[in-house]
């Protein structure tokens, strides 16, 4: 750990016992934020779920407290907005009793003495040794670069899913925190195939292989909604279909693996077949190289029709 345990602070008791606030190690709330006192909502670490949840070993310590600020926002925003729905997530958590889910990472970045930054970015988890991680099924494996004597160490852990679920930083030189956290959640083979690379021995400085060119486009504050509309086109019916009824291609892979738990070579090949037929190919191409268009000003490295 880089700090210790924290504490409630007496002052803090003192006035929510005084303000007849249940208090149960910490300030008891439901999922939607509020406390005993329907006028009265809290957040954060200095909070817990209420004991019918059965999840006393979860509260908003374990979660990205960023996200946990924007959910409190949007149940305040509701009441000063009538016509905002409620999310059916939301219902289902009340009627059923369920703490919600948040999916961001959490993020603990300190700067320790003698001018070395420390990063860690990681899922959402339960306070659990890291042996007792490890030793899971789908842990997956970890990548490491330099050396935490050296105070040049570099860590990258992809999961079983190939995908980015844990980086880890100690440097004296300046950490790159929002580049290093968008990479939390991507595949590997997107990172400019990281794994194949790194046991090729291509890899010997996991800091300088995200300062190369290829990775702005990835690090870019607009990537995110290239991604979204990218998941839109996948989602939706072919491009080259007549009919907006056609399963889309996104649906046609869940089908397949919800069946057979996995895709057959023969399944694979028709899935190619559709991708390219069905005008996805094209679609997203033309969506990526309209990005690399409309960013050219910050991302210059990157190739245009045209120019060769």
């Amino acid at each position: 750990r880089v700090h210790g345990d924290k504490q409630v602070d007496y002052d803090i008791f003192r006035a929510a016992n005084d303000s007849c606030i249940v208090f149960d190690s910490r300030v008891v709330i439901d999922s939607q934020f509020h406390t005993n006192d329907i006028a009265i909502r809290s957040a954060g670490p200095l909070t817990k779920f209420a004991r019918r949840y059965y999840a006393d070993e979860w509260t908003h310590a374990n979660f990205n407290s960023t996200e946990i600020g924007y959910e409190l926002a949007l149940c305040m925003l509701r009441m000063f907005d009538p016509t905002l729905e409620t999310d059916p997530e939301e219902r289902k958590n009340d009627i059923y009793q369920l703490i919600p889910l948040y999916q961001k990472p959490v993020v603990k970045h300190a700067l320790l003495p003698g001018g070395i930054g420390y990063l860690d970015i990681r899922k959402p988890s339960l306070d659990v040794s890291v042996d007792n991680i490890r030793a899971q099924d789908n842990y997956g494996s970890e990548y490491v670069t330099g050396c935490a004597n050296d105070f040049n160490y570099f860590l990258v852990h992809v999961n079983a899913y190939n995908t980015i679920q844990t980086v880890t930083c100690l440097t004296k030189q300046p950490i790159r925190s929002e580049d290093y956290l968008s990479l939390f959640g991507r595949n590997e083979k997107s990172l400019n195939n990281l794994v194949s690379r790194y046991n090729e021995g291509l890899i010997k400085d996991f800091y300088a292989f995200f300062s190369e060119p290829w990775s702005m486009a990835i690090f870019h504050d607009r990537f995110e909604d290239l991604l979204s509309e990218m998941r839109s086109i996948l989602l939706g019916a072919p491009p080259n279909s007549d009919s907006s009824e056609d399963q889309g291609f996104a649906q046609k892979i869940r089908s397949i693996v919800e069946e057979n738990m996995a895709i057959r070579s023969s399944e694979m090949e028709e899935l190619i077949t559709d991708f390219q037929q069905g005008g996805y190919k094209r679609a997203l191409e033309t969506k990526l190289l309209a990005y690399l268009s409309y960013n050219y000003y910050h991302l210059p490295m990157y190739a245009k029709p045209g120019m060769l």
